[in-house]
């Protein structure tokens, strides 16, 4: 499917990018320069970012590498 920022205007396809809710992965992408390409609430009222599948694909290994800092900075 194919779906149109309201952000940004930009169109994007939805099967080549990763959608989150969680704040906090969001937050470790944008530190890491991927940007979201799009951000709208769901049907629940909470925050989605849409980031790029490839971008998504380069930085998920470091994001589950530091699981075990981020888990232990929350205690």
């Amino acid at each position: 499917m194919i779906s149109i920022s309201e952000l940004t205007g930009k169109t994007y396809i939805d099967e080549d990018c990763v959608f989150f809710r969680n704040l906090y992965q969001c937050a470790f992408y944008i530190d890491h320069h991927v940007m979201p390409i799009d951000m709208f609430t769901d049907g629940n009222g909470k925050l989605v970012m849409v980031f790029d599948r490839k971008q998504h694909n380069e930085l998920i290994k470091l994001w589950v590498a530091n699981k075990d800092i981020r888990n232990n900075s929350e205690k």
